[in-house]
């Protein structure tokens, strides 16, 4: 009887060093797996990160020396008399041998834009110094503000 005693109490211990048994095939296991998936994802990382470099060389400008073109600009700023100004344009394009000058394209200049009476300059085209703030319009250019409405061939506005 002693002999069926003892096996029934090493049952117990049996079953739980099988689970234990398990549980460190499974911790072996992961010990390999975890690192390793890790690591693939660094190289698919890395791999991603040299097919957009390469990728990018591919979409870099064809004439790296083509002008700034601005559509739509606004240039913004305020007389010597602090009155506020804007001068927009359907499209502004920069002289790539001097920055400060921009060619416009359908130019306005709104003069005093938050006085009581502001004045609207209208053209076909323009050239605008940002150095020193002059505007040279050509073609139909147009002004019209407060009691003054005329028209000329060019015009030179000095904001």
């Amino acid at each position: 009887m002693t002999t069926a005693f003892a096996d029934q109490s090493h049952a117990p211990y049996s079953a739980d060093f099988e689970r234990w048994r398990k549980r460190s095939r499974l911790v072996r296991r992961l010990r390999v797996l975890l690192p390793a998936v890790i690591g693939l994802i660094l190289l698919i990382m890395v791999g991603f990160v040299i097919q957009s470099t390469l990728d990018g060389a591919k979409d870099k400008p064809q004439d790296a020396d083509a002008p700034i073109q601005l559509v739509n600009p606004r240039f913004l700023g305020r007389d010597d008399k602090g009155r506020a100004f804007v001068l927009t344009a359907k499209v502004a394009v920069r002289d790539p041998k001097d920055y400060q000058r921009v060619m416009l394209d359908t130019p306005m200049l709104i003069l005093d834009e938050e006085g009581p009476r502001p004045t609207r300059i209208s053209a076909k085209a323009g050239v605008y110094r940002e150095d020193k703030r002059v505007l040279n319009l050509e073609g139909g250019v147009k002004l019209n503000g407060g009691d003054v409405n005329f028209a000329t061939a060019t015009s030179i506005f000095n904001t």
